[in-house]
């Protein structure tokens, strides 16, 4: 649970800075002899000889260059591998060496990879001879010292024997398919086998080499805690340099008979069907009519095994030239990990940016003499460049002293493959495996990082190297995409066809996703800036015999990353009528979709309109997706889309939709408007109002519910919500104000006085409520604090009266209340610059809005309102925007982590960035400067810095630290709220929920269409709504009688909408089981009750009745461990009195009565801001704050959760001001009658079930307090400990016609 994790956080000092996931990638292919493993002086460390001396650092020009190069040194040092502490690893890998040159040659039959045979299609006709390798070279980053942390390799390369080849293995005949890869699998799986009866291996497991199902590789494990950094060594096959002529395997050429052209008739009716997929000429075709089609990809996997060791030489030659190349090349990897740009079969690794870097260092285009920052720099600038990679990328080729054959033409390698960097050889796709979006993902990272670089700022070198970007912040919307080929249970037939994927160019995967990634970039057209199909990684098997490499998940990851104005669009413009051919085009995408239509303009276009309501337009790129891919792909696909996932918690209730919240939003701006005017032309008032700004949280559209119409507040009928109970209708009694500050015409004779002062602004309010009345016949009414409440076409607003002299009357108030702070809600200048800083975030990024009200609802759903308030939440929701949406020097500046990134497209990833930085700003260490507007200077922030440092070293900071331009030392949201504690209880519940909102955008939350088991979330989800669960079941049970594809596509439909509502549950669902004591309200006396109650797993209180049963359900919905889950009850249970003339009616008056009593005198018991649970929360911290802790949701809750203060039971002497909530422990002799006094009072004994508490509860009797009742017998207390009966009593008093019952799961043992 968040609370009892709070000791094992605050305890360990700062945040965790550790780097975690820096993947060694892939093969540097930088082999060397075996025996050099023995050799002292090849044993260095990353980075070693890179360290600055400390005269290099005084001496230095440029101090933040001189830090930059110190944290670089320091994260080469900290990432790095050292062989000196490998020695383990380096010599079992002598002893994989010495036993690979001594096997024995013996002759192999099928049946040690017959699965992988089967599956490539390989029938054996002759017996394959097992030689020993002719050499083993040590390849890799390892031997180059540019390998980095997290399961780094040692790579071993084996090269086979010429002998174990005939003159045309590249060949796939159709009698003898895949010879080469045949050859090669038995030729692993014999030496997998001798390794696993080698003693000193730990276990030999299967991997892949690019995720090239033809290309196994063996993973050999050292024994546990031999390698420090998880070193293994991983043992690649290769074949001879000069097996077959390079020719022979070029982008151009045809090695596979099955990869032909069908006839022109053939080919006609697989129009439809997935690009790239290599279709058999049928039976009755005839040879002669066959074209044979390239296999760039198969020819690209032979000459990966050939041209191993040239890449080994462009590595140790660009090595040699440039002193820090490798360094260089550590930074590089380490890059990419933390940018998240390896991610994906397709991704740009750590190896193409190596090979990139020694291109530029053969090249001349980096200086060797550069440093390893400059040459990271200098491969960065390359990567950015859109023209590198334009026309393809070649490396200056080798003399190799003969005539070697032309290569290929560049046009030809860009007609095989979406990315072209060829080697040296001019044979070999380097970017072979490398995707056109995972490119521009690179690219856009590249330019991102520079600017930050270029900044030279603190926060640069964290944001570059350090912040780790997950999988799902990368892209705004995610699909999920399941064609039926790919569902469990496949029949013969199915199981026939899957033998025969590796027989074509590419897996018949592969072209499914090429072609899931062109139709959906062909659908979104210019609403995406990039798409990008995550190719599936694979999963080897446990051994050959059971079969080639598969992808490890089933569905098809998705990501796009869109424009935020254009795919709100709702309408899709296509080309002219006038042009047939285009048109055709278009019709034949879109099919009935597409319509003729004329616009204003007088042009007439084929177009697509996507209808829907005003809140449901970010579901438009989910429609637009779904149906392009339901269209062109296989009937049963199914398209899971997350951009509607998180939708139901801005829902308010079932029967108000949302757009009618979009609708109240938009009558209530107009009608801000129009008042603002009446107010602007009020002239029968001493001073004139000269300007208005509006400061409500629904003027800025982050108000998680907006206020609905209101009968008595002048709305039309038409405009009304529904009742939300229609047998017995009702008018709200409380509205939500609309303020407005009126700034004053200013004035020379106000009073210096400040009593005088506000009596003066409360006399203006008078009149200007007057001229109202008189002027448009509005309800106005002024109050005593200088505002007027003002009833106006359906709304409620209060205006606030501003003057030029407010500024210096509140600091002589502060200065007579000796106070340091005026409070945030009072300092209308503050507010004002908060409504337009953040109106400006909204106004730039059309997902800001929608994002800022999921982070209310999810502060409001774990009980955090109290501790962080909207405006705080806001801040942090605008740092998110406003720091990735900026660009230039000015950006690396200011955003920090979030500059490298891009302003969120979405409400989803806009939800989880803000998660993020909850859970991951290093609150005690760094202050978190928002400045949406850039009105700092660099010195305002790093002044900012220093006060930071200075109040947290006097123990003085804000646990939360938020710096502004108007507030740079904290002193307004955050200043007291959240504490230390509440701080990390939110990082831990953020955590969580941004570890659920991952897994649910990547597939792993809520079960697999692969039929991986739910997890817990998800089954407790289910749990809370077994209804909901029954309906399901009987839903797949209905659509599983429909057949083959279709029963598996309803499946895996069925899963992705059971994990978006494990996911939902996870998010917003209350885990009440950690509080020690609940406070039930009654729901009749919240005017914000029940608001948002259709999400899963958030359980309201339902009254006495629901607190009196066993413990609530939504105990046992939360995410940890309570009291109530595992069954132990509350120890106390205590019902308030009913009371009738107490009860308070806030939620509505009924119709019946309005019409009894008549609007205008209803209208008059209207309350305007009064929101009693804020209010109830207050009092119980004021009294009782030294206790416990409070907890309550002001959106909608109905529940107050109370945890106990460890410190304040411990049993201590009597302190007068707390007497009324302690009870004596230790009693002199002979005040026996006194402590039986004290438990006549009321007091119940830990273990009771249930009991009334009296009508009006007598204060002094129920705390325990035991002078009075012994007469003239003086008591002197030793030990006194919290009264928690008298506690109980004492909040049931407090709350009366308010608090239905108090339970109590847990008291704090003495």
């Amino acid at each position: 649970m968040a609370f009892q994790e709070e000791n094992s956080v605050f305890e360990e000092g700062e945040q965790d800075e550790e780097l975690e996931g820096l993947d060694d990638g892939d093969s540097d292919a930088a082999p060397n002899d075996a025996e050099e493993l023995a050799r002292p002086g090849k044993k260095r460390k990353l980075g070693m000889g890179l360290a600055a001396s400390a005269g290099a650092v005084e001496n230095s020009e440029e101090a933040e260059a001189s830090l930059l190069d110190l944290e670089v040194n320091g994260l080469l040092a900290e990432a790095g591998v050292d062989l000196q502490v490998e020695a383990a690893v380096l010599d079992l890998a002598k002893k994989v060496i010495q036993l690979l040159k001594t096997l024995p040659a013996v002759e192999l039959g099928k049946t040690a990879a017959k699965g992988f045979l089967r599956d490539l299609g390989f029938v054996v006709t002759k017996p394959f001879t097992f030689r020993p390798p002719t050499k083993v070279h040590q390849v890799g980053s390892v031997p180059l010292g540019a390998a980095v942390r997290q399961a780094p390799c040692l790579d071993l390369a084996v090269e086979l024997p010429q002998e174990c080849f005939d003159s045309k293995d590249q060949l796939n005949h159709r009698q003898v398919k895949g010879r080469y890869h045949a050859k090669r699998a038995l030729y692993l799986a014999h030496i997998m086998q001798a390794l696993q009866s080698e003693p000193a291996v730990s276990k030999v497991v299967l991997g892949t080499l690019c995720n090239d199902p033809r290309k196994p590789v063996l993973l050999v494990h050292p024994p546990p805690g031999a390698s420090p950094s998880g070193l293994i060594i991983r043992i690649i096959p290769t074949a001879p340099p000069a097996l077959f002529p390079l020719p022979r395997l070029a982008p151009t050429r045809n090695n596979l008979r099955t990869a032909t052209a069908p006839p022109p008739a053939a080919a006609a009716a697989g129009a439809a069907k997935p690009a790239g997929a290599a279709t058999a000429a049928g039976a009755g075709s005839e040879p002669q009519a066959e074209t044979g089609l390239p296999t760039p990809h198969y020819n690209t996997s032979i000459l990966q095994d050939m041209l191993l060791l040239s890449q080994h030489k462009a590595c140790q030659a660009a090595a040699g030239r440039a002193p820090h190349f490798a360094a260089a090349a550590a930074l590089l990897r380490v890059w990419a990990r933390t940018q998240a740009l390896d991610s994906g079969a397709d991704g740009v690794g750590g190896f193409l940016l190596t090979m990139l870097l020694a291109d530029l260092v053969q090249k001349g285009a980096a200086n060797p003499g550069m440093s390893a920052m400059h040459l990271f720099r200098t491969a960065l600038v390359a990567l950015s460049n859109l023209k590198t990679f334009a026309g393809g990328l070649f490396m200056q080729r080798s003399a190799d002293g003969g005539i070697a054959p032309p290569p290929p033409d560049p046009k030809a390698w860009r007609r095989a493959f979406p990315v072209v960097f060829v080697d040296a050889s001019g044979w070999l796709n380097l970017a072979a495996h490398v995707s056109k979006a995972a490119l521009t993902q690179a690219q856009q990272c590249a330019r991102a990082s520079l600017e930050l670089l270029n900044g030279g700022t603190p926060e640069a070198f964290e944001a570059v190297f350090l912040a780790r970007r997950p999988l799902p912040t990368l892209c705004d919307y995610w699909y999920h995409v399941v064609v039926p080929e790919q569902l469990e249970g496949r029949d013969q037939q199915q199981q026939q066809q899957h033998r025969d994927v590796l027989a074509h160019d590419q897996p018949t995967w592969r072209s499914i996703e090429g072609r899931i990634e062109a139709l959906a970039s062909q659908a979104l057209g210019s609403r995406a800036r990039w798409v990008r199909v995550f190719r599936r990684e694979l999963g080897a098997p446990a051994s050959l015999k059971q079969g080639a490499p598969h992808p490890r998940q089933q569905h098809v990851l998705v990501g796009v990353q869109v424009d935020p104005t254009a795919a709100l669009r709702a309408v899709d413009i296509g080309p002219p009528a006038d042009q047939a051919t285009a048109a055709k085009a278009f019709r034949e995408f879109w099919g009935d979709r597409s319509e003729l239509r004329r616009f204003q303009d007088g042009a007439i276009c084929e177009a697509v309109v996507w209808e829907c309501g005003p809140a449901e337009r970010h579901l438009i790129p989910d429609r637009v997706v779904r149906y392009a891919l339901q269209r062109h792909l296989p009937a049963g696909t199914t398209v899971a889309g997350f951009a509607g996932a998180l939708d139901r918690a801005l829902q308010r209730s079932k029967r108000v939709s949302p757009d009618f919240d979009v609708q109240a939003a938009r009558l209530c701006e107009a009608a801000t408007d129009r008042l603002s005017k009446q107010l602007r032309g009020l002239a029968d008032v001493t001073l004139r109002v000269v300007s208005t700004q509006p400061l409500s949280a629904v003027s800025r559209h982050t108000a998680v519910f907006p206020p609905l119409p209101h009968l008595l507040a002048g709305a039309p009928h038409s405009a009304l919500p529904p009742s939300p109970n229609p047998k017995a209708p009702a008018v709200p009694r409380c509205l939500d104000p609309v303020e407005i500050i009126c700034q004053l015409e200013g004035s020379g004779r106000w009073p210096e006085n400040v009593a005088a002062f506000l009596k003066m602004k409360a006399a203006l309010g008078v009149q200007l409520a007057q001229a109202l009345q008189a002027s448009y016949g509005l309800e106005a009414q002024a109050a005593e604090g200088g505002y007027v409440d003002v009833l106006c076409e359906g709304f409620a607003f209060r205006l606030l009266l501003a003057t030029e002299r407010d500024a210096a009357m509140q600091q002589k108030a502060l200065a007579m209340a000796q106070a340091s702070r005026v409070d945030p809600s009072l300092d209308l200048p503050l507010r004002a610059w908060h409504q337009g800083a953040i109106a400006s975030v909204a106004g730039a990024n059309p997902a800001f809005e929608p994002t800022a009200r999921l982070a209310q609802r999810w502060v409001g759903a774990h009980l955090l309102s109290p501790h962080l308030s909207p405006e705080a939440v806001e801040l942090l929701v605008a740092h998110c925007f406003a720091a990735g949406s900026r660009a230039g020097r000015t950006a690396a500046k200011e955003g920090g982590a979030a500059a490298a990134v891009g302003a969120s497209g979405s409400r989803t990833l806009g939800l989880l960035r803000f998660l993020r930085l909850l859970c991951d700003h290093p609150w005690r260490v760094a202050p978190l400067v928002v400045d949406p507007d850039r009105e700092m200077s660099q010195q305002q922030r790093e002044a900012a810095a220093r006060q930071h440092s200075a109040t947290r070293a006097a123990g003085t900071a804000p646990a939360m630290y938020i710096s502004t331009p108007r507030d740079p030392t904290s002193l307004s949201w955050t200043h007291h709220r959240p504490s230390a504690a509440m701080l990390h209880r939110t990082v831990v519940l953020a955590r969580r929920s941004a570890d659920a909102l991952e897994r649910l955008l990547q597939g792993g939350c809520g079960g697999d269409p692969a039929g991986q088991p739910v997890p817990a979330p998800a089954a407790a989800a289910a749990a809370v709504h077994p209804g909901a669960k029954a309906k399901q079941q009987k839903k797949q049970r209905r659509q599983a009688q429909g057949g083959g594809d279709d029963r598996g596509a309803a499946a895996a439909g069925a899963a992705a909408g059971a994990a978006s509502e494990a996911a939902l549950a996870q998010l917003f669902g209350q885990d009440l089981g950690e509080f020690d004591a609940l406070i039930h309200l009654r729901q009749e006396a919240l005017p914000r009750a029940g608001r948002g109650a259709a999400l899963p797993g958030l359980q309201q209180s339902k009254g006495p009745a629901a607190a009196t049963a066993a413990p609530p359900a939504a105990a046992a919905a939360g995410n940890g461990p309570s009291a109530a889950a595992a069954g132990a009850g509350p120890v106390m249970v205590v019902r308030a009195a009913v009371d009738k003339h107490s009860r308070a009616i806030l939620s509505g008056v009924p119709q019946s009565i309005v019409q009894a009593r008549g609007a205008q005198a209803v209208r008059r018991e209207l309350l305007v801001g009064f929101d009693p649970l804020p209010l109830f929360l207050e009092a119980l911290e004021q009294r009782f704050g030294f206790l416990a802790v409070f907890c309550a949701d002001y959106v909608g809750g109905s529940v107050i959760g109370v945890k106990w203060r460890a410190s304040a039971f411990v049993p201590g002497p009597l302190k007068p001001e707390h007497a009324y909530a302690l009870r004596a422990l230790s009693l002199p002799a002979g005040a026996a009658e006194l402590q039986q006094a004290g438990g006549a009072a009321g007091m119940k004994a830990p273990g009771s079930k249930s009991r009334d508490a009296a009508p009006a509860a007598n204060g002094a009797a129920a705390n325990g307090s035991s002078r009075g009742a012994a007469g003239s017998h003086p008591l002197v207390v030793r030990d006194t400990s919290p009264d928690v009966a008298a506690i109980v009593d004492d909040i049931i008093a407090m709350g009366a016609g308010l608090v239905a019952a108090v339970e109590v799961f847990r008291e704090p043992v003495v």
